[in-house]
């Protein structure tokens, strides 16, 4: 039986694998909480206790810190936020071993913990203006995840051009700029921080 978190490498993939106690009353309880919380009958407050609690008794289930680094988001305290995803990454970075420079994909669901935590990560690091560390973990989620499944690369282009990183920045804003419009914008802005007036 499987009682702790762990992480296979398999044809240089990763993979979390979840413990069988998680399949029980734990996930029973997480996913109570969150439709309640999805139905309004429970309120932000309550939310994040209960989910506080869930993360005292299990703190290596990951998800549960991820869904409180997205309510501190959306609470605008991207401090907590970036606490709370830190805390589900280094519970998953502590079984990933050193050497892994493979995907930890999308597409294996026990894998989606981990890669919200990091998405939440970056979005608190861009909230709080700390543009070096949302490029740093950008760079991260789409090597692990190049299917982007979470659209981390509409947020690298920005990043870069607020870190003063102004030729990758301009690779970046002019590959995805007719996918993502806003990087219109930011191109534009480029040309002008650049000195090249139309």
């Amino acid at each position: 039986m499987n009682d702790r978190l762990c992480f296979e490498v398999h044809d240089n993939k990763g993979y979390f694998v979840f413990p069988d106690t998680w399949f029980g009353p734990l996930l029973g309880e997480f996913e109570e909480v969150l439709d309640a919380y999805d139905a309004d009958e429970i309120s932000e407050t309550s939310y994040i206790n209960k989910l506080r609690r869930l993360a005292q008794r299990e703190p290596d289930f990951i998800d549960i810190h991820a869904h409180l680094a997205y309510a501190f988001l959306e609470q605008n305290a991207p401090r907590k936020a970036l606490n709370a995803a830190l805390k589900g990454l280094a519970a998953g970075n502590r079984i990933i071993p050193e050497s892994f420079c493979g995907e930890i994909i999308w597409m294996n669901p026990e894998n989606r913990p981990y890669l919200r935590a990091l998405y939440a990560a970056i979005l608190a690091n861009v909230h709080l203006q700390r543009h070096q560390d949302a490029v740093m973990l950008t760079d991260k989620i789409l090597a692990y995840n190049p299917e982007d499944n979470q659209g981390a690369r509409w947020l690298l282009g920005s990043e870069l051009l607020r870190t003063g990183d102004h030729e990758r920045a301009f690779s970046v804003l002019k590959e995805h700029a007719d996918e993502f419009s806003p990087y219109w914008y930011e191109l534009g802005l480029l040309h002008f921080l650049n000195g090249e007036h139309v």
